[in-house]
């Protein structure tokens, strides 16, 4: 006969002996209940102190292992960054109720191709002051309407008689292009 587990929708707390409901405690596979026995407020300074303790060590750690897993590395976050730049590609494209990513001008659809554009110029200014991952996460992280209003999903084809039609000057590499 199987045995049924009863569920359990409050926990009581080793540290401050509150009664707090369940998704206040973080979870621990390992724990009978798969929760943490401290909750999330009582653990935090104690999580705190570990990292400030391990900072050298960690930070140490994670310097090997990239030096060890370059390839594998350098992977990982090439993947990460196409995942972040498809997400933002297809949020721009949701915010003009478009029902597929492509070039707002041609129609072309290869996402290998496809750029995002700020519509009234100034995405090089921005994007000299800011990381590339940082701009996709402001993407991700603004409402449809403000992407509505300011960028567009453009081929590169399309982004670059853009730049030459509205003689946007842009930096490249350093040098001044005309």
């Amino acid at each position: 006969m199987l045995e049924t587990k009863e569920i359990v929708s409050e926990k009581r707390c080793r540290i401050c002996h509150r009664l707090l409901p369940f998704w206040r405690f973080s979870v621990r596979p390992r724990n009978k209940d798969g929760r943490s026995c401290a909750c999330r407020d009582c653990a935090r300074p104690y999580r705190k102190q570990y990292y400030k303790q391990k900072k050298e060590v960690k930070k140490k750690y994670n310097e090997t292992y990239r030096s060890k897993n370059k390839e594998k590395c350098n992977f990982l976050t090439r993947k990460w960054m196409y995942r972040l730049r498809l997400m933002a590609l297809n949020k721009i494209a949701r915010a003009y109720y478009a029902t597929s990513l492509s070039c707002v001008k041609c129609g072309f659809s290869d996402t290998r191709a496809l750029q995002i554009d700020h519509i009234n110029g100034g995405g090089t200014s921005e994007l000299r002051h800011m990381v590339y991952c940082r701009f996709l996460q402001k993407i991700l992280s603004s409402p449809l309407e403000s992407i509505r209003n300011n960028y567009q999903i453009l081929c590169s084809n399309c982004n670059m008689i853009k730049k030459e039609e509205m003689r946007e000057n842009y930096i490249w590499r350093g040098k001044h292009t005309l």
